[in-house]
């Protein structure tokens, strides 16, 4: 009984871990052509992409854009971590 339920714990970690090493959370302003996309892993951004056009903007405006996509790619990788 006792071995049966260390392997359940062992499974059900293994499960979790592979859930949390795979989630990604991910914001782009427009599929077919974006301007700005974000990418989150592991609780970083990995990937920021900014268009040229975008960097011409105000730095208040470009910051309110970027940050919002940084907080949309965050709360996608969050829910993936809670629906593991």
């Amino acid at each position: 009984m006792l071995l049966e339920a260390a392997k359940a714990a062992e499974e059900a970690w293994t499960e979790a871990s592979f859930r949390i090493a795979e989630a990604v959370g991910v914001s782009v302003d427009d599929v077919t052509d974006h301007h700005v996309a974000v990418a989150v892993h592991g609780g970083q951004i990995v990937y920021m992409g900014i268009s040229d056009p975008l960097l011409a903007l105000p730095a208040d405006e470009l910051a309110d854009i970027v940050n919002g996509h940084i907080a949309i790619a965050f709360g996608s990788w969050r829910e993936q971590l809670r629906s593991a």
